[in-house]
């Protein structure tokens, strides 16, 4: 399972999800089949984050650097960043989906 980290703009990490925090994100936003309660869950992880002007940081591949992003939005969803690496494919794939569902 990926590791998320709360980073600032700059790439610093300024915290960690918890692996509850980190499991509800996946489960509302790496999976095609989400449920309402696991999309609110999710939007409680995000919401903090965008608030404090953070994005999410995906080690899903090792070491890279710089390593992909998820990005906040409107305090409920996330979107893959076009200006950092691509998610490992597996993880890719899945928001791919969501985001090709979303609009």
């Amino acid at each position: 399972m990926p590791v998320l980290s709360v980073v600032d703009k700059k790439g610093r990490v300024v915290g960690r999800l918890s692996p509850a925090d980190e499991a509800a994100m996946l489960a509302a936003f790496a999976s095609s089949g989400a449920t309402a309660e696991a999309r609110t869950r999710g939007a409680d992880v995000v919401r903090p984050a965008q608030q404090r002007d953070c994005w999410f940081r995906c080690d899903c591949l090792g070491a890279a650097d710089p390593a992909p992003v998820l990005v906040p939005v409107t305090e409920s969803h996330i979107r893959r960043s076009p200006h950092h690496p691509e998610h490992s494919e597996v993880l890719r794939d899945n928001l791919d989906e969501k985001q090709r569902r979303s609009g």
